[in-house]
């Protein structure tokens, strides 16, 4: 469908060479992850009511976009490091446009551009052409060189520029990646980082690896996520605003809390959610770069009413914000160091709440019309280490937010919509008036998450003792796992083999597979024996068995002063 492109040159102010930036670094450490390229893309497209223009006018605010910004125009060569360039050229595809062609093809022609981030540049862009004018386009742009709030200013720029042809110049020089990298290493911002490191360290020894857990069902594990469009929603959101000054994603946030408290029964909370790490410095309000990060956020919930819920959400962003500026390696060494010695993972701290929403200030008036019904959409995903993930998209005239399971064999279709209905409730609930814990626990109105006598909560998680047999069945058979046994808590017996002679070599097995059991932590104590008991289930029988060794399997030390900094 592609017909031709149009080449598109551009020259900016200068090439240069540099340290990534903290931000590049955690967005380089997770994309490398990742299997599906298009998962660490951003996209602006066009709005419906935008066309009209000539191929030509856009080929020249895209070469406007890349003289401007020099995050558009780098290349990561490996070692840390970025490398911007002064000039270059852009493929723009251009579409001939037919009544009834697929919205989805011009997404589809911009994913299908290879991208090497050592060789290439991180944007490319389609048009689509009906009638000599263009109806449609979009940009995309590699999370290396722009995180969501990034996108959005550049979306800003580009229907500025379409619009006045008089705004089609570079202007005064901006703080680039490469002086954000610069202002990285002043001592100032580098204690920063170093403090981050600390508050981060100390939590991940106590924060729950996994406050969903559950065991898996009779039905695929799939990854699905599920959207809600709520005008009731928005309209209880505006009013909560206006009646408490709060946030709206603050707000929404608390809804949240509030019901994933009913379900698990806890009410201090200790997640990951994402700072867009902007609000510390004037000139990255309008940065084109990748700056958002994993914050580490505490709210205690106990005995809140919703308000003061609201409040509290507020002031633990803000808390977690000022630690949301890391190097994410060595962030990445310390949680493995906690990984092994808790025996539990973290999956790289994926965020349960991510504010992706952008919106005026605004109290629309009361109208007579009646609400228009709460639409739920239910879609495929890519796959989530997120037990589930809440994000916001819009907070505007609608609450539009997706609720993301990674495996619907644990938390499945009915949880999700649920979860999702609930937080309507409570919103609308809380629009006239605040809500005391009683009220809110009645509104919300979903059952407790079972935990039978299988479970044992131990280290912060709720564990389920199945899902740690069938990991020990996966590394170290034969071997048996117990709640308790000579007065230690969740104690292994395995017998020992050519490959596993000691608690060390246990520990190391369980901690490979310990991701595909995300309702179980690996064993607190492993026992060796010379052989398995003709009757493995039985505790007794494995004491009975001569003990070659026996220990918890951890090593101790931290990388925390041991790993130099990449920047």
């Amino acid at each position: 469908m592609v017909t031709n492109s149009v080449v598109v040159r551009f020259r900016g102010e200068r090439a240069v060479e540099g340290p990534m930036t903290l931000g590049q670094l955690n967005a380089h450490k997770w994309l490398s992850w990742t299997s599906t390229p298009e998962y660490g893309m951003q996209y602006w497209r066009l709005p419906a009511d935008a066309g009209g223009f000539a191929v030509t006018d856009f080929a020249e605010v895209l070469a406007v976009l890349l003289a401007r910004h020099e995050g558009l125009r780098t290349t990561f060569p490996g070692g840390g490091r970025q490398r911007v360039v002064d000039s270059g050229e852009l493929d723009l595809r251009v579409l001939a446009w037919e009544d009834g062609a697929d919205p989805g093809e011009l997404d589809r022609v911009v994913d299908a551009v290879p991208y090497d981030w050592a060789a290439d540049l991180p944007v490319s862009a389609a048009v689509a052409v009906r009638s000599g004018r263009v109806c449609g386009a979009v940009l995309r742009c590699s999370h290396l060189a722009a995180d969501h709030k990034g996108m959005v200013v550049l979306g800003r720029e580009v229907e500025q520029m379409l619009a006045d042809p008089a705004a089609r110049v570079v202007g005064p020089p901006r703080h680039q990646p490469v002086d954000q990298a610069e202002s990285e290493r002043r001592p100032s911002t580098r204690r920063r980082a170093e403090g981050a490191l600390d508050y981060w360290a100390g939590r991940l020894r106590r924060m729950p690896a996994n406050p969903l857990a559950a065991p898996p069902g009779p039905g695929p594990a799939e990854s699905r996520a599920m959207e809600m469009v709520s005008h009731a929603g928005a309209a209880a959101l505006s009013r909560i605003e206006r009646r408490t000054s709060l946030d709206r994603s603050n707000i929404v946030l608390a809804a949240v809390l509030s019901v994933l408290a009913e379900r698990t029964g806890e009410r201090d909370h200790l997640f990951c959610a994402l700072s867009n790490n902007r609000f510390f410095d004037r000139r990255l309000s309008d940065h084109v770069g990748t700056l958002a990060a994993s914050s580490l956020v505490e709210v205690d919930g106990r005995g809140a009413t919703f308000d003061e819920l609201g409040e509290r959400v507020r002031s633990g962003m803000v808390r977690a914000s000022m630690s949301a500026m890391y190097d994410a390696h060595r962030l990445h060494a310390i949680a493995e160091q906690v990984e092994h010695e808790r025996g539990v993972a973290f999956h790289y701290f994926p965020p349960i709440f991510n504010n992706a929403a952008a919106y005026i200030r605004s109290h629309p008036a009361p109208h007579a019309r009646p609400t228009p019904p709460t639409e739920f959409t239910w879609r495929r995903m890519e796959r989530t280490p997120a037990p589930l993930r809440f994000d916001l998209w819009r907070l505007d005239s609608v609450l539009a937010m997706d609720a993301w399971t990674a495996d619907t064999s644990r938390i499945g279709r009915p949880e999700v919509e649920s979860t999702l209905r609930a937080v309507e409730r409570l919103l609308v609930a809380a629009a006239e008036d605040d809500l005391s814990p009683g009220e809110v626990s009645g509104i919300v109105d979903l059952p407790r998450l079972e935990r039978g006598d299988d479970w044992l909560f131990l280290d912060s998680c709720w564990v389920h003792l199945p899902e740690v047999q069938r990991l020990l069945d996966d590394t170290l058979a034969p071997a048996r796992v117990f709640a308790e046994a000579d007065d230690r808590r969740l104690v292994a017996y395995l017998a020992a083999t050519d490959a596993v002679t000691t608690p060390e070599e246990a520990h190391a097995r369980c901690m490979s597979r310990l991701a595909d059991h995300p309702a179980a932590i690996a064993p607190r104590h492993y026992v060796l024996c010379h052989e398995a008991p003709t009757t493995p289930h039985d505790p007794s029988s494995w004491q009975r068995q001569p003990v070659l060794t026996e220990g918890p399997g951890r090593r101790t030390h931290h990388p925390l002063a041991a790993s130099p900094s990449t920047t």
